[in-house]
């Protein structure tokens, strides 16, 4: 008997103290919210028509010359024949060589092109469930719904990516002959894998960098 009224007391004081919410948010999370969504807006749009952009960058490399045992012609045959394995078509232009070529599409780079816009357009559908609510705060938002757009973000760099792209360079001799400098122009990413594919065959480098050893390479000259 003692312990049906102590548990009917508890249950008065829990139906006290408990009081059901209406609903509602923190100050700080929705501004913090509207914040998040006001910086990367920006940063999206930038994002996206950057990818299918083509803007090239000038880099000047180093590699032996006829002094260091290695002839100019040697070193642009090397070059040719890579970019040649690349797909791209030599068209000499006077001092200078230009290589062209197709920039194609990776589905990487569409697949994070979609998620970055769902990022966005999720704490886009924040910001207007709050300040904007279509049904209950217990209930799904219909504002949800905007994150459906995202793969049109995926699609328009695959179907935009695919443009002509060109690699220009100069070979000239320097230091006497001991190097040769190679002046490119091109799109940042294919500088970076022509140094990584050439940097053993021609030990070419970037000018006014010092090399520095891989792990793997370190490891390899102590195991020598």
């Amino acid at each position: 008997m003692l312990a049906q009224e102590a548990a009917e007391d508890l249950e008065d004081v829990a139906e006290a103290v408990y009081t059901p919410s209406e609903g509602g948010y923190a100050q700080t999370s929705y501004y913090g919210t509207l914040g998040l969504y006001a910086v990367s807006l920006p940063g999206l749009y930038s994002t996206i028509t950057r990818a299918v952009k083509f803007k090239p960058i000038q880099k000047v490399y180093v590699a032996p010359g006829p002094a260091a045992g290695r002839e100019v012609r040697q070193t642009a045959g090397e070059i040719t024949a890579y970019f040649r394995a690349m797909n791209f078509q030599p068209e000499p232009a006077g001092e200078k060589i230009k290589f062209k070529g197709t920039m194609g599409r990776s589905r990487g780079q569409a697949a994070f092109l979609t998620f970055v816009t769902f990022l966005s357009m999720a704490s886009l559908a924040i910001v207007l469930t709050i300040q904007y609510p279509l049904v209950p705060v217990n209930e799904f938002s219909p504002w949800y719904g905007i994150t459906a757009i995202s793969p049109l973000a995926g699609l328009y760099y695959w179907t935009s990516a695919v443009k002509e792209i060109y690699v220009e360079m100069k070979i000239e001799e320097v230091d006497n002959g001991d190097k040769v400098e190679i002046t490119t122009v091109g799109q940042k990413e294919e500088l970076e894998r022509f140094v990584q594919a050439m940097e053993k065959s021609i030990q070419l480098g970037e000018k006014g960098m010092e090399r520095v050893p891989s792990i793997m390479e370190t490891l390899n000259d102590i195991k020598n």
